[in-house]
């Protein structure tokens, strides 16, 4: 958004400013105990009316959620904004959006609310496009918390147009800018599209529908024994790998998990679980480390999503704390992270060689050997709907939300044979290219989208939309009327009241 004026005006245009074709009020004090009426003469609107407005009626304020009789309306002493007012925020955060409703049932509003109303002779609609294009925030003299005045409203500079043009480009925009919206909406639905796509793909590999034609074409379709075969395999290099490291304990068995989960897979396929496929479960510490200002990278749940491990924005600890806790938890190179505090349940595997440590709400996965189990597939199949419903379940806690490792390894996923793993990874990996490079399209279209908005309403604002009649009266002889109307009418000391009953 903008504050401009147009070099040369269009003919029959001239140049005014707001306070001289319309007036500025501001709401009014509202006390709590008056507030909650949800049905009444007057609606009294607020900053949150004003944005559901805009985002869910196209900019028309039809309803509050606040109602006041005409006695409490009288009480309030508020100024009655009728049809046709546009309503913005005038403090606050709320002003940075810079969000306009015009007003389609006449009301108070509170004192964060502040109304433009446009003098006969002049289109509300016309006057509401055009505060669309205006940076409000930007009038701001306050550097703590933004606010504007009347006065600043009332000093923006417009060019006017005659009044059928104005008609006309209202009619213009509102059938451009519907065209726009409904673009947008298509637009702004495609992030959830695109997410249902990626956990349709999860739960299809995960059941071995995404692969049933590579089973057919690889002779794999059926072996009774495989799974049989495939869990002693998982076993057999579990142990192998905890000789010398301990007293070996075997893994948890999907038979002893109460999960209904992968309870239909392909009959070369195994049910295992977390336990069964990993040698090593552990989180980082549970205490706050000293950080320092640079070193090694330290980081908790907040840098994980799926499928993504962000160091960039990690703390630091120093390299002999890292080596410390190394000692009992060391993130390395394919591992799989997966956060099991505050936000639990997404999985990402080290794709990075740099040395970096993690807090206790990770915990880092050490997988049996890919000749045996794929880490790719694990993260594909811990971030699958199913997995993730599991996660939630064994996560415990309201303020401080954790999934134990002595619960997260009771997860129950599928486990196909090595050959197939490898088969779904490169099958996923491809679907969500297809995804991310769709993805990546729709951000280009919004920001278009978005800019086309502006494009379209300055256009209208310079005289680019509608052409002009040289017929008309001239913009200069309407604000002629307006001053003579002005003089002759005796200004009110305040807007108009409600009137009691």
């Amino acid at each position: 958004m903008v504050r401009w004026m147009v070099s040369e005006l269009p003919a029959g245009w001239a140049e005014t400013t707001l306070g001289a074709i319309g007036s500025v009020q501001s709401g009014m004090g509202f006390p709590l105990e008056m507030q909650g009426q949800t049905e009444g003469v007057y609606p009294v609107y607020k900053v949150g009316d004003v944005s559901r407005g805009v985002l869910l009626d196209r900019g028309i304020l039809r309803r509050s959620t606040n109602y006041v009789d005409a006695e409490a309306a009288a009480i309030l002493k508020g100024h009655i904004f009728p049809e046709g007012s546009i309503l913005f925020a005038k403090i606050g955060e709320a002003l940075r959006l810079n969000r306009r409703a015009i007003v389609f049932r006449e009301g108070l509003a509170d004192n964060n609310v502040m109304g433009f109303k446009a003098d006969q002779g002049i289109d509300d609609g016309f006057l509401y496009h055009f505060l669309r294009t205006q940076d409000l925030a930007s009038l701001s003299r306050s550097t703590t918390i933004p606010s504007i005045r009347k006065s600043d409203v009332e000093d923006i500079t417009i060019s006017l147009p005659p009044l059928a043009e104005q008609k006309r480009i209202v009619q213009k925009l509102d059938a451009l800018l519907a065209q726009v919206d409904t673009l947008k909406a298509r637009i702004d639905a495609m992030p959830a599209l695109l997410k249902r796509f990626r956990e349709a793909t999860l739960t299809s590999a995960m059941s071995g529908t995404l692969t049933k034609d590579w089973r057919i074409e690889s002779s794999q379709s059926t072996a009774p024994e495989a799974p049989r075969m495939c869990r002693q395999l998982l076993a057999n290099e579990r142990e192998r790998i905890w000789r010398g490291r301990g007293k070996y304990k075997p893994a948890v068995r999907s038979g002893e998990v109460d999960a209904s989960e992968f309870s239909n897979l392909p009959e070369v396929w195994h049910r295992g679980t977390l336990d069964e496929i990993t040698w090593s479960v552990k989180d980082g510490p549970h205490f706050s480390p000293k950080y320092a200002t640079d070193g090694v990278r330290f980081i908790s749940g907040g840098n994980i999503r799926p499928g993504r491990i962000d160091l960039s924005t990690g703390k630091y600890i120093s390299q002999e704390l890292h080596e410390e806790l190394s000692a009992r938890c060391k993130p390395e190179y394919l591992d799989v992270l997966y956060t099991k505090g505050g936000t639990t349940g997404f999985a990402a595997v080290n794709r990075t060689e740099s040395e970096f440590n993690v807090w206790v709400h990770v915990a880092v996965l050490k997988m049996l050997p890919p000749s045996v189990v794929d880490p790719f597939f694990v993260e594909f199949a811990l971030n699958s709907p199913e997995c993730y419903a599991q996660s939630q379940r064994y996560t415990h806690g309201v303020g401080n939300q954790d999934l134990g490792l002595r619960r997260m390894i009771k997860i129950v996923l599928p486990v196909p044979p090595i050959g197939e793993q490898r088969e779904i990874v490169r099958r996923v990996e491809q679907l969500f290219a297809y995804a991310d490079q769709l993805e990546a399209k729709v951000a280009t279209a919004k920001q278009r989208i978005d800019a086309l908005t502006q494009s379209l309403l300055a256009k209208a604002f310079r005289g680019e939309l509608v052409p002009q009649d040289p017929a008309a009266e001239p913009a200069s002889v309407l604000l002629d009327r307006i001053r003579a109307q002005r003089a002759a009418t005796p200004k009110p000391k305040r807007g108009r009241k409600a009137a009691t009953s």
